[in-house]
């Protein structure tokens, strides 16, 4: 078995192209709000969702998601859509502002790499990744993919 990491490089360029496509961004802007919303994700969930989502993601995403990991540290639940978002805005820092500006940008952004993540994963593959995220999520995420929430369920 050979390994291709140009193929892999490849695909994770094209997730960054068409998030900053949808975010009508710079790249740089793009690739920083990909890892807010990983790392956000990943601050949300227990150890073993955490690892079953890493298993759900397209290779170049795996290592945005890892980089910096603890896997030790106490996961906050997200109660409710604005704590997920106040946790992006965390994870962006001092570039938050610039990355996200307003709560309805912030929640577009969002959304983009939840659109971009489902042309990159099968159906029965992004209902699992919906599966594993915090269920106030859920319907955001279904939402921004354009599918009914309700419908989703029977996915």
């Amino acid at each position: 078995m050979s390994l291709d990491f140009e193929k892999y490089a490849a695909k994770g360029n094209a997730f960054v192209r068409l998030v900053a496509d949808e975010l009508d961004a710079p790249r740089a802007r793009a690739g920083r709000v990909i890892s807010s919303v990983l790392h956000a994700i990943r601050s949300s969930l227990p150890v073993e969702d955490s690892l079953r989502l890493l298993g759900l993601l397209p290779f170049a995403l795996k290592s945005v998601y890892v980089d910096g990991w603890a896997a030790g540290h106490e996961r906050k639940p997200v109660i409710h859509l604005n704590d997920f978002l106040a946790r992006v805005m965390n994870e962006d820092a001092d570039l938050a502002l610039c990355d996200f500006g307003d709560y309805e940008s912030e929640k577009e952004a969002v959304a983009s790499v939840f659109r971009v993540l489902n042309y990159f994963v099968t159906d029965t593959e992004m209902a699992a990744v919906v599966e594993t995220l915090p269920v106030p999520l859920h319907a955001f995420v279904w939402d921004s993919i354009g599918i009914n929430a309700g419908a989703a369920q029977v996915v």
